[in-house]
C-alpha cells in the first residue's frame, strides 16, 4: 500500500472553476506550500482555495494521479 500526499488548488470555485493536483513529498511540506500560496493571494485571479489530501492506494503515483483527474476506472 502506498500513501501519497497531494496539494489540490481550486481557482474560482463554482461553475467555471479550474483546479490542479500537485504531488507533495509529505504533509508538512504540503501545508507549508499551501500557506505560502494563500499568503500571496492564491494562484491566478479571483477567489482561490486549496487543501492537502492524503490518498492510500496500491496503485503507483501516475495511476493515482490519473484516477484523481477522472481518467482512471
Amino acid at each position: 500500500m502506498h500513501t501519497f500526499i497531494f496539494l489540490l488548488m481550486i481557482i474560482n470555485p463554482g461553475i467555471h472553476s479550474s483546479w490542479t493536483i500537485t504531488p507533495m513529498p509529505n504533509t508538512d511540506v504540503c501545508l507549508k506550500m499551501l500557506k505560502v500560496i494563500e499568503a500571496r493571494g492564491g494562484r491566478g485571479g479571483g477567489y482561490n482555495t486549496g487543501e492537502c489530501i492524503e490518498i492510500k492506494t496500491s496503485e503507483p503515483l501516475n495511476s493515482a494521479m490519473e484516477t484523481l483527474k477522472g481518467g482512471g476506472q
